[in-house]
């Protein structure tokens, strides 16, 4: 019984992130993309919630079209006030 009620646990997707705010790669995401020329840009879509997916849509500065990032690899940007 305990099953079904794990599996529901791991669809549920909280994410800390909203379409606008300013990301950066984090270690893990640098260490997972080192040839990425930008380490900065910004969210532009969010995974929908029903379908429990863990890519974040996010405009690197310098590109024009947005990459998938998996919400690891990237955190909030306190440095722009």
């Amino acid at each position: 019984m305990e099953q079904p009620k794990k599996l529901k646990q791991q669809m549920v997707v909280t994410t800390d992130f909203r379409v606008g705010d300013r990301v950066r790669l984090s270690e893990l995401g640098k260490s997972r993309a080192p040839r990425t020329r930008s380490q900065t840009g910004r969210v532009v879509k969010l995974p929908k919630s029903k379908s429990g997916g863990t890519a974040i849509g996010v405009l690197l500065d310098g590109n024009k079209l947005p990459t998938r990032v998996h919400r690891t690899y990237i955190e909030r940007d306190d440095a722009e006030a």
